[in-house]
């Protein structure tokens, strides 16, 4: 027997005994597992410092606090287990504590994991920040309620009512929120899939025309050329006949359609429609400098010939600007060369009597 034992012990604080006995334990147990995470930790930086790989020193960063949480989980363990008997009169509420910490700390790390592979991968890189996003909250979302049910199991709760009753519960929800989930799955289809995507110009069946500057759970937001935003919601999006300008090449084609007199020599209003074409096309910014341009004849109207002639931009806004240069110089050249273009008008022929 020690000295500060039999100290104790005459001055009747022996009953303080196991209490010193487990903090020893619960200091020594600490110093040797935080002592164990930090050796391992720094042969870990020493390992990746030495990979090609950008995200992995990332992930040993983000996992230091959870681990070292683990490790002293561990130290409370040995504690528990080494500690006198009497002390926690045989209360198992400290071991389901414990035994939470350590089950936390398992999730807690999981948890940093998730989030820096959801960051750092390619394939979330590929679906876009706001698709990343989203399966980042979900997982954490997952993750956490497992968390959850496990605590609750550790205390003795049963955790089947609750699982029954959320199944229950989501079927009213979903009746109830229809429209939201709606949205929200036509939005997660529309992140998987891609038939647009933030900064593309699209058209939606005639009647929406603009940059898409984001797309949300709920709703598309685009932008139209008044500078006015559009708001969409996405399951009338997902449903909708879609022109995406960007989704091959930002490059489209550009038709011009005009008209001539019938009475004008055709070879002729198509040589000068061609040298003009090309002049805009290789001269003007916004024109694709050497793409090949076409006029083609395509019906005969009341008022005269009608024909397209065919450019390319380089976006689907400088096709504006490329039509504007392109009448400003064909009425020149028309009206150099007596070329008429026709408008619409009637002659009357009054018959007497």
């Amino acid at each position: 027997m020690t000295e500060v034992s039999k100290f104790l012990i005459e001055h009747k604080l022996s009953f303080i005994i196991p209490w010193l006995e487990s903090i020893l334990i619960l200091l020594v147990s600490s110093v040797v597992f935080i002592n164990i995470h930090r050796f391992l930790w720094k042969q870990l930086e020493k390992v990746v410092k030495k990979t090609k790989i950008t995200w992995d020193d990332e992930l040993v960063d983000a996992t230091k606090n959870p681990t070292r949480t683990f490790f002293f989980s561990l130290a409370l363990m040995v504690t528990y287990r080494f500690s006198p008997h009497n002390i926690f009169d045989k209360n198992q509420i400290v071991l389901v504590l414990v035994k939470d910490l350590l089950i936390l700390s398992i999730i807690w790390t999981i948890d940093r994991v998730y989030r820096v592979v959801m960051r750092n991968s390619e394939t979330m890189h590929s679906s876009g920040e706001n698709m990343r996003d989203l399966l980042t909250v979900i997982g954490r979302i997952f993750i956490f309620f497992v968390a959850f049910l496990v605590v609750l199991d550790s205390f003795g709760i049963s955790v089947t009512p609750i699982l029954a009753s959320l199944g229950v519960g989501s079927v009213a929800i979903a009746l109830a929120l229809q429209d939201t989930l709606s949205n929200f799955f036509s939005g997660v289809y529309t992140l998987i899939d891609k038939p647009i995507r933030a900064g593309d110009y699209i058209k939606i069946e005639g009647a929406v025309e603009g940059h898409v500057l984001k797309i949300g759970w709920r709703s598309t937001r685009i932008k139209l050329l008044s500078d006015n935003v559009v708001i969409m919601p996405n399951n009338k999006m997902a449903s909708a006949v879609v022109t995406n300008y960007d989704l091959i090449t930002h490059e489209t084609g550009v038709t011009v359609a005009m008209m001539v007199g019938l009475e004008t020599d055709l070879s002729e209003v198509e040589r000068i429609s061609m040298e003009v074409a090309t002049e805009i096309q290789n001269s003007l910014e916004g024109g694709v400098k050497g793409a090949e341009v076409a006029v083609r004849f395509t019906s005969l109207s009341e008022f005269g010939m009608n024909f397209n002639v065919y450019l390319r931009a380089t976006t689907v806004m400088d096709q504006y600007k490329l039509k504007h240069e392109f009448f400003k110089k064909i009425s020149e050249r028309f009206k150099k060369e007596g070329i008429k273009m026709p408008y619409p008008h009637r002659d009357i022929h009054m018959v007497n009597g």
